[in-house]
């Protein structure tokens, strides 16, 4: 119905799951692009340079002016705060005054004591967290790479999937774009579509 009132391709966020997960997904979208007579776009949005918190054992909720604790090393002890893992590579970034936004930026928190382990936050804005959500440091150029290794998997077998365009996430400069595009050259999919996602 939605290919025949004038739909002509679709967008798949893949920043949950690959496109082996997804392949009955793709396998009914095909059918019904043929059973309607079209040409089917599949866009696939890459997970891209975008940093996440991991898994928490449950949904926190985080009171204005509360603290919490942010950890890299899944040893840490802090059952006296809410304690939230972060990537580690974001460490150096973590200074007392940071500010960090959680959740798209519903959630605000601002570095108060920094230390080897850990670091601990008061809450500047509340609100409820769960897993694998998304987190930004205002004012930081972090280095993270602009495609991961899930992100090299997908573009690997982009083709058998019927791929037609690859959207890359939070790009910040053409360099990540270059890094893009040599990766499909590198899979032999050069003819692939490439959209840039310019976030703030």
């Amino acid at each position: 119905q939605m290919f025949d009132c004038g739909m002509t391709g679709i967008r798949l966020n893949l920043s949950h799951k690959s496109l082996e997960d997804s392949k009955e997904w793709i396998k009914i979208y095909k059918e019904a692009a043929v059973k309607a007579g079209k040409e089917a776009d599949l866009l696939i949005d890459l997970i891209g340079p975008e940093i996440r918190i991991g898994d928490l054992e449950e949904t926190l909720h985080l009171n204005m002016d509360g603290q919490i604790v942010l950890t890299w090393d899944e040893m840490l002890n802090a059952q006296e705060y809410s304690t939230i893992p972060v990537p580690a590579f974001v460490k150096e970034h973590l200074t007392v005054g940071q500010m960090l936004l959680m959740d798209d930026g519903k959630i605000e928190v601002i570095v108060e004591q920094s230390e080897e382990d850990y670091v601990l936050c008061k809450v500047t804005r509340g609100g409820h967290l769960s897993s694998r959500k998304s987190l930004a440091l205002p004012g930081c150029v972090l280095k993270n790479p602009p495609l991961t290794s899930q992100d090299h998997e997908n573009l690997k077998h982009a083709v058998e999937y019927g791929v037609t365009a690859v959207m890359q996430p939070f790009v910040r400069s053409k360099e990540d774009l270059i890094e893009l595009r040599a990766a499909l050259k590198s899979y032999k999919k050069e003819k692939i579509r490439i959209f840039a996602k310019i976030e703030n």
